[in-house]
């Protein structure tokens, strides 16, 4: 019952911690990474584990991942990375032990119901007791992030209304499932969309061969490919894909760079910058799709961009053996009955890790690892005789348990002191919190701080952005270096040459070293872009008076 419970529950710790944390998944990880780490102590040397090549496969994973960590340009991130590849690897653990696949469904469905509820709340305008972000459960309300654990739960429902001997039972289910599809239209998550769809399809294409009516199936599979096919031809859905295109094709050239070993855990949002400063330089017309990412919104990229080729490979390898491990079970306990959800949870899950990143999710990764655990789960009772590698499955247990314990209260500590307005302290307690060293740096970018540009260098590193590279170089510059001041601003307009800010900046240095073509070019165009601010046409100013003062005393 423990698993219905802790599922269920995950939103509401995004509401508990709404007040102290500035991301919900903090406020998520804190109640699912320790509960799960005493979970698996608690159940540490019996109960069925899964199969060896899942489980070989996922650890695979965490060792690729280790290996990429230590070659991370922000250990922070990196650490929060590596950390959900252990919640998947460690619910994965925990979902063999829970019983019957069908709790893992209510627990789903239970999370999707609270969303469908706290979703219908703020569209009544109930906002004081739903904040609008909650509605959206996830980091800086964007609405894929309810969509993915909607896509996960419509599934479930659907199996559970199969599986129902009850007819209001199976009303309920079937309410909630659309209910569900009422919601993710409503948010307006297509990626959440495309992952119901698979999900659903998969349930009810599997249920309905088994009960030995093909034509049936047959009629509902064209109806599917219909309906795709049409899709693809609305104008938003073509753009939407038109968008993602371009992301992939900045995630490519960021992967070109080092194929081999990859940018390290955390190190895709500067290889990201890099390759999209490369792709806009070539081709101009696309400046209008600048974006700043920091995954490549599909998990095999964005692994290829920061773990290499072999970490790609991995990930791919280990969704390879979920699918054979699941097609494995048909016909046996305990997927005779429970076999089409669980289907349609892992084909939306890989649906949606193929056409976004749901893997920083923490509700997703829960889900999924209890689902992949299930497939092995006894029919009878959680409990069984001890396993013959118990001392060895202990040692596992406790090394997945500590940093499940640990991690989340220090990444939250140090996140709570940067909400409450002391970055300070937060670099004591996490020294890689880029936003904490970004605050600092603000603070003391005049350059004149016993500090010097320590912490502008520093978020530079940890926390990349056109923002942290414009702040470098407003420091480096008043700190008297100012070729350095101006390469950083170079790098500011490089990776965003929308940056009017950027733009206006730079010129005033160039202006100042004598470079006045380049100042005046700079200039203009932070005008163009910004055509109505005071401050920039005040640059251009100072730039052209500077040109022609030049100009006349050469003359």
């Amino acid at each position: 019952m423990w698993a219905v419970v802790l599922l269920a529950l995950v939103p509401f710790s995004a509401v508990l911690c709404l007040p102290e944390l500035s991301t919900f998944q903090l406020g998520k990880a804190v109640l699912v990474g320790p509960l799960l780490a005493v979970l698996l102590i608690g159940g540490a040397g019996r109960g069925i584990w899964p199969g060896r090549l899942v489980l070989g496969a996922a650890i695979l994973v965490v060792l690729v991942g280790l290996g990429a960590l230590l070659r991370s340009p922000s250990p922070g991130v990196g650490a929060w990375e590596l950390w959900l590849d252990l919640l998947f690897l460690g619910a994965m653990l925990a979902g063999a032990r829970i019983g019957p696949p069908r709790r893992l469904f209510m627990g789903v469905a239970g999370a999707g119901g609270l969303l469908v509820t706290v979703t219908a709340l703020e569209m009544a305008g109930v906002g004081p007791l739903c904040p609008a972000a909650v509605a959206q459960a996830g980091t800086m309300g964007n609405p894929n992030f309810t969509g993915a654990l909607l896509a996960l739960a419509a599934p479930a429902c659907l199996a559970l209304a199969l599986g129902s001997r009850s007819r209001w039972r199976t009303a309920a289910w079937t309410g909630l499932i659309l209910a569900s599809l009422a919601s993710l239209a409503v948010l307006g998550s297509w990626t959440g969309a495309v992952g119901a769809g698979f999900g659903l399809s998969a349930v009810a294409l599997h249920a309905l061969t088994r009960r030995g009516r093909r034509r049936t199936a047959l009629g509902l599979t064209l109806v599917i490919l219909g309906v795709a096919g049409g899709a693809l031809t609305s104008p938003t859905v073509r753009d939407h894909l038109a968008d993602r295109g371009y992301m992939a094709r900045c995630a490519a050239g960021a992967a070109a760079e080092r194929p081999l070993a990859g940018s390290g855990l955390g190190g895709f949002p500067r290889a990201f910058l890099e390759a999209q400063a490369e792709l806009l330089e070539a081709h101009p017309e696309e400046r209008g799709r600048w974006t700043r990412a920091l995954h490549a919104h599909s998990e095999p990229l964005h692994a290829l961009v920061e773990r290499g080729i072999l970490g790609m490979l991995v990930w791919l390898a280990l969704w390879g053996v979920i699918l054979w491990s699941l097609l494995a079970t048909r016909g046996r306990s305990p997927g005779r009955d429970l076999f089409p959800g669980l289907t349609g949870i892992l084909v939306a899950g890989l649906a949606l890790s193929l056409g976004e990143f749901p893997g920083h999710l923490v509700p997703v990764q829960l889900t999924l690892g209890l689902a992949v655990g299930g497939m092995s789960a006894p029919t009878d009772s959680p409990a069984s005789e001890p396993h013959p590698g118990s001392s060895r499955a202990r040692v596992l247990v406790w090394l997945l348990a500590i940093p499940l314990f640990l991690v989340p209260p220090w990444l939250a500590l140090s996140d709570r002191a940067l909400t409450r307005g002391d970055p300070s302290t937060a670099l004591e307690i996490n020294p890689w919190n880029g936003r904490a060293a970004f605050s600092v740096a603000l603070a003391e970018q005049d350059g004149l701080a016993p500090t010097g540009c320590t912490y502008a260098l520093l978020a530079d590193r940890l926390l990349p952005s056109p923002a942290s590279a414009m702040t470098l170089g407003l420091c480096a510059a008043r700190s008297e270096h100012r070729n350095a001041g101006i390469a950083a601003l170079r790098r500011a307009v490089r990776w965003n040459p929308r940056s009017a800010a950027a733009h206006g900046n730079l010129a005033l240095l160039l202006v100042a070293s004598g470079d006045k073509e380049g100042a005046r070019r700079h200039a203009l165009r932070a005008t163009s872009l910004r055509p109505g601010d005071p401050r920039i046409r005040e640059i251009l100013d100072r730039v052209e008076a500077e040109t022609a003062a030049s100009s006349a005393d050469q003359r």
